[in-house]
């Protein structure tokens, strides 16, 4: 029962240091960038400068060593970023950033936030499709006019 504890609390002590690791890592390199990319100095982060992110080679190799998979992320950008003048702060990107490793264990949160994530996707999908149909429908409707004309 020792030996059990022991591994226990050996396995939590090196969970809380890499976790403390990628914090230090993205301290180091994705928060300068981010800083570098926020010009005006508000502290706030657009769908355009996370996309500058996603093509700096060194925030990119910084997110391959995180196993943060960079088009989820900008899958997610388009979630959370929709309204033109909706933008993120850089603690906020961090926050999102550090959530999305791969080598994290999933949370009832990350459940959670993966059906809202599919659910927004699915919706922006029905629209697109509405709108396609809606424009078939116009310009079947104008040939047919068209021809009950003739």
């Amino acid at each position: 029962m020792l030996i059990g504890v022991l591994c226990e609390v050996v396995s939590g002590v090196a969970a809380s240091e890499k976790e403390e690791a990628a914090i230090t890592l993205m301290k180091r390199s994705v928060l300068g960038i981010l800083k570098r990319l926020d010009v005006n100095g508000t502290g706030e982060i657009t769908a355009a400068m996370l996309e500058q992110l996603a093509d700096d080679p060194l925030a990119t190799q910084v997110l391959d060593d995180l196993q943060v998979d960079v088009g989820y992320l900008m899958d997610l950008k388009d979630l959370l970023i929709s309204a033109p003048l909706k933008n993120l702060s850089i603690i906020e990107v961090m926050d999102l950033i550090l959530s999305i490793r791969g080598d994290r264990f999933p949370t009832m949160k990350d459940i959670i936030d993966s059906g809202r994530f599919l659910g927004a996707r699915v919706d922006a999908c029905m629209l697109q499709l509405e709108s396609r149909i809606m424009s078939r429908i116009a310009v079947n409707n104008a040939g047919i006019s068209r021809i009950t004309a003739i």
